[in-house]
C-alpha cells in the first residue's frame, strides 16, 4: 500500500481550502480513500476561534 499526502500552502483566503476540497472529492471518485485535514476546521473544532468567530460574539459585529 503506497500513500501520498498534498499539504497545500498560500497566503490567507488564496483558495487553498477549496482546492483541497476538490482534490478529495476527484480522489474520492476514482475510489481512492482520503482523509482531508483543514486548518479551519481543525481550529473550530479544537475549540480554537477564528478572527470571525470571534466577531459573531459582540451584537454589533464589532470588538471595542
Amino acid at each position: 500500500m503506497n500513500s501520498v499526502v498534498f499539504w497545500i500552502t498560500g497566503l490567507s483566503a488564496a483558495g487553498k481550502t477549496t482546492l483541497g476540497e476538490e482534490l478529495a472529492n476527484r480522489l474520492r471518485k476514482m475510489k481512492e480513500s482520503v482523509i482531508f485535514l483543514d486548518g479551519n476546521s481543525y481550529h473550530i473544532e479544537s475549540r480554537m476561534m477564528s478572527i470571525s468567530d470571534i466577531f459573531m460574539l459582540f451584537p454589533t459585529g464589532d470588538a471595542k
